[in-house]
């Protein structure tokens, strides 16, 4: 008589909150999916190591979910074993904990994320390996204790059932449902927040000096006259340090902008005077720079050059900006006159200097044309990336587990109407939402590890772009 009331009180609470085939197959699935995302990340080497700890115990709290989900349906087989009732609080406090453990460590890697678009330099201290591990166990033990404090250790599971539903007091599952509403405001907010940036930040224009970050900064590695060092270190780097065209010529002395030498602690300057002549004592050293072929120097630049430069060489500055704002308006030139140009470009710089200063505008026209839609093709493929990304990590992450947690506060607020709500669409609808999450999760951590190096990327250089100086 006790095996059939036990079997009846089981079977009850599975019509209520689950269909033991069903989950068995949702858990098995569930734990494959997963395994195999977790080989994917481990033979990810380019992935940091914040990033690879962070997906990893992701990941592994969806493997302890799925195994509670799977125990869950294994439950009303066993029913007629004492085990059963010793396995329901344990299932109860590990799946409640697994939840939290999930919203907690998103809002950990959206912080991570922030801290890469906004603060650079403070994302590199904080991301450490030792620093990252310490944090996401302390997340681990953080939720496993909250949700210990919420459903405390009642286990008077008679009449029942083991459905967390129906085990959890009104108390526990309003302080429990806190912690989800408020990391899934967190990540929606500052998700927002990063991609409102990147589409302010696009639309912003910068000053000259300032482009080299701007538009040529995923080339900098192909170029292959820039130092490793200047690289990875942008507090180096001149104000008018620029890219040089194709076919690059050696402007006259008397006749054009100021040269930059670098002295011997790596800080470039301009040279009070530019000089020629035979003596080599009263010429100085020219050092090959880059040039950026939309540079365009203003007032603001004239008035930071040194005061050795005389006014005739600043109303020489002037006139090269009106020429240059004048070539800008004209017409594209077509590829077959592209390679003409180019062509006397060359020719012209084996032996007459003067040809050179007369076709380098158009040089210099020509390189802009042709490299800035590459960049802005590079740059809008970086940001619908980054776009997407950080839409579905959001949608998925915490508004599919917002239908659960809202249906949690309402059983909280109704407990009298616990059963009826239960059979409700409701109910039908958030579970739903959550095994669509729990699935999804898997091709989302492949999405994210294919996107996160073009979303930083995008970040760091359109940071790097603005900052000030």
């Amino acid at each position: 008589m006790d095996n059939f009331t036990n079997s009846s009180t089981f079977a009850d609470a599975g019509n209520a909150f689950y269909s033991s085939s069903h989950n068995i197959w949702f858990g098995i699935s569930g734990f494959i999916t997963n395994g195999l995302s977790v080989t994917v990340i481990l033979l990810c080497k380019g992935l940091r190591h914040h990033q690879k700890i962070s997906m990893l115990s992701l990941v592994f709290n969806d493997l302890v979910f799925m195994a509670s989900v799977t125990i869950y349906g294994v439950l009303p087989v066993v029913s007629q074993l004492k085990l059963a009732r010793k396995l329901c609080w344990p299932l109860v406090y590990t799946t409640l904990a697994t939840h939290t453990v999930t919203f907690m460590t998103i809002s950990h890697m959206t912080f991570t994320s922030y801290l890469a678009v906004f603060k650079p330099f403070r994302f590199r201290s904080r991301t450490s390996k030792r620093r990252t591990l310490i944090e996401v166990v302390c997340i681990w033990l953080a939720s496993w204790l909250f949700v210990l404090a919420c459903i405390r250790f009642d286990l008077t599971t008679k009449g029942k059932g083991c459905s967390f539903y129906l085990f959890v007091s009104g108390v526990g599952w309003v302080t429990w449902v806190t912690v989800p509403i408020l990391c899934a405001c967190l990540v929606t907010v500052v998700n927002l927040k990063i991609l409102l940036y990147l589409h302010i930040r696009k639309k912003s224009k910068v000053a000259p000096h300032e482009l080299v970050w701007n538009s040529n900064l995923p080339r900098l590695r192909e170029l292959d006259n820039v130092a490793a060092e200047e690289v990875l270190k942008p507090q180096h780097l001149s104000h008018s340090q620029r890219i040089r065209p194709p076919c690059s010529i050696e402007q006259g002395m008397m006749d054009e902008t100021p040269r930059l030498v670098r002295s011997q602690g790596h800080k470039p300057h301009i040279n009070n005077l530019t000089r020629s002549g035979d003596d080599s004592k009263s010429s100085f050293q020219s050092v090959e720079t880059l040039k950026v072929p939309n540079y365009r120097p203003t007032l603001s630049h004239l008035k930071k050059t040194p005061a050795g430069v005389s006014g005739i060489q600043k109303e020489r500055l002037l006139e090269r900006c009106s020429q240059t704002t004048d070539l800008e308006q004209l017409r594209v030139p077509k590829q077959n006159e592209m390679f003409e140009i180019e062509k006397k470009i060359c020719e012209g710089s084996q032996g007459n200097p003067r040809a050179n200063n007369a076709v380098s505008a158009d040089s210099n026209t020509i390189y802009r044309q042709r490299h800035s839609d590459r960049n802005k093709r590079k740059s809008n493929q970086r940001l619908h990336k980054a776009t997407i990304t950080l839409a579905i990590l959001t949608l998925s992450s915490c508004l599919l587990c917002l239908p659960e947690v809202v249906f949690c506060l309402v059983l909280a607020v109704r407990p009298e109407d616990r059963e009826d709500i239960l059979t409700s669409n409701i109910a039908k609808f958030a579970k739903l939402c959550v095994g669509i999450n729990v699935l999804m999760n898997p091709a989302l951590y492949c999405w994210r590890l294919i996107n996160w190096g073009n979303l930083r990327r995008y970040a760091v250089s359109k940071w790097r772009g603005l900052r000030p100086n």
